[in-house]
């Protein structure tokens, strides 16, 4: 996910309130007060985090296929108490 800033903000049209809305404050969009500095920092900020999200689920995938847990090992660990509990089970006939 590429973080891109510009200098328009296009939104899509959302349900409007029958009610009547104070006009108290305007409503700012975020990065509104932000200088074009500011943004491109942010935009790079919110870049190399993403990068970083993305490396560590990568390297997460790569750990449990190297040690090979997830749903084989949980089949394997079922079929391994069923048989303990048939032999158990014979055991004491």
């Amino acid at each position: 996910m590429r973080v891109i800033l510009t200098e328009e903000i296009h939104m899509c049209s959302s349900p409007k309130s029958s009610r009547a809305v104070s006009a108290s404050k305007p409503i700012k969009a975020f990065g509104e007060d932000l200088s074009k500095e500011q943004r491109l920092h942010f935009t790079e900020v919110a870049n190399r985090a993403d990068e970083r999200r993305k490396k560590r689920v990568e390297e997460k995938r790569r750990w449990e296929q190297k040690h090979n847990t997830g749903r084989n090992k949980q089949q394997q660990t079922s079929v391994w108490q069923w048989l303990n509990n048939f032999f158990a089970s014979l055991a004491t006939r």
